[in-house]
């Protein structure tokens, strides 16, 4: 079962080095070693292509799977199980959202961040720790899991290192931080005490001196160069062969996010719109969770000439203009459409398009504007309002 830990980074950074250090003071003690987070990521089975492996947060619910994978090169070389007291998980909580619990479960087939969707999320095996509970409180803390059984069968090779999975039960709904994660940056830890005996290696010991050079063969008798032979004439030319097939078109490259909810807009303010639902996400560009306003250009969606564009719906008002605008990078201005034949009859429907070039890393948003006197509503109006989505048109 979990235990609970204090959000002190401090704290456990001390730990660990006194730890690393009592080996060599005093012998009989154990100590401790950290394995090296290799791959965070989770998967979706409501959007079953979509990858979250950069994702800033893990998530754990009924539709949500965790997966994460150390790499044990930091232990002493031909460490075996025996070797392992104690191996501990440790999970920053990030967030609940609904209280409740997840098992430990051992993970039976390779996968790596970068490409793990819902549709090709690896096998599970057994429960390694059923039901770590997690609530309110946990929120902003560390959790902490004995995993020792799982570490040791890792290097004893009885089962593949492919790392664990944590699996919600119920309506449980949590979130993790990862490796990615640009504000706390506390990810999965993997901490794992050695069992004491063995003390360090000692100095290497004085080359020994050189054995005497042995007695030379004798030389061989150089046989005769050959004569060069003539060049032969050259072959005739052979017949062009058959084109061969045209490729396969470019993979697409594509997000496209809406939002299910009016956001009201303050008079003669440019207002950054939000989206929390998604019609199609091919490289994670969007989350629904952090920075909803943004698409962002990722690796696997890469740099390119894109097509930029978004859709804005005001309540009708006869008063001032509307615009909606193309913002990059959270400052620059690539693209805007301001109407000025606002009215009191009917909803001003404004929309704006761009081609531009990106690159990874480069984020882009919809900002919207009104001048009516008053606040006013960018509303919901489906397939329509509002609206954001980009299309990559070449590499």
């Amino acid at each position: 079962m979990g235990k609970i830990l204090p959000n002190k980074t401090g704290s456990l950074a001390a730990l660990l080095l006194l730890a690393l250090t009592l080996p060599f003071l005093c012998p009989g003690f154990s100590f401790a070693a950290q394995a090296l987070l290799s791959d965070d990521a989770y998967t979706d089975s409501t959007k079953a292509t979509s990858k979250f492996g950069n994702s800033a947060t893990l998530s754990i619910g009924g539709k949500t799977t965790t997966f994460i994978k150390f790499d044990l090169s930091t232990l002493p070389a031909g460490a075996v199980g025996t070797d392992i007291e104690k191996a501990t998980l440790i999970l920053f909580v990030t967030s609940v959202k609904t209280a409740g619990s997840f098992d430990v479960v051992r993970v039976t087939s390779d996968w790596n961040e970068s490409s793990i969707t819902f549709n090709t999320s690896p096998t599970l095996g057994s429960i390694e720790v059923p039901s770590v509970g997690v609530g309110a409180a946990d929120v902003k803390n560390f959790i902490a899991i004995d995993v020792t059984t799982l570490v040791q069968n890792w290097l004893d090779g009885v089962l593949a290192n492919n790392g664990i999975g944590l699996v919600g039960n119920g309506s449980v709904n949590l979130q993790l931080d990862t490796k990615e994660s640009g504000l706390t940056s506390h990810e999965a830890k993997l901490d794992i005490t050695l069992v004491a005996g063995n003390g360090p290696a000692g100095p290497t010991g004085p080359t020994g001196p050189t054995g005497p050079t042995g007695p030379a063969g004798a030389t061989g008798a150089t046989g005769p160069t050959g004569a060069t032979g003539a060049t032969g004439p050259t072959g005739a030319t052979g017949a062009t062969g058959p084109a061969g097939a045209t490729g396969a078109s470019a993979a697409d490259h594509s997000a496209s996010a809406f939002n299910d909810a009016d956001q009201t807009l303050a008079d003669s303010s440019f207002t950054t719109i939000t989206f929390n639902q998604e019609r199609y996400d091919t490289d994670a560009m969007h989350d629904t969770s952090s920075n909803t306003s943004r698409i962002t250009i990722t690796a696997g969606a890469g740099a390119g000439k894109y097509l930029i564009g978004g859709c804005l719906s005001f309540t009708a008002n006869a008063v001032g203009i509307r615009s909606a605008e193309i913002i990059l990078n959270g400052g620059t201005l690539i693209g805007i459409n301001r109407q000025q034949n606002a009215t009191a009859l009917f909803a001003t429907r404004v929309c704006v398009n761009r081609v531009y070039a990106l690159i990874v890393g480069d984020f882009v948003e919809l900002r919207g504007f009104q001048n009516s006197g008053g606040d006013l509503d960018v509303f919901v109006e489906p397939n329509v309002s509002p609206e954001f989505w980009v299309q990559k048109l070449t590499p």
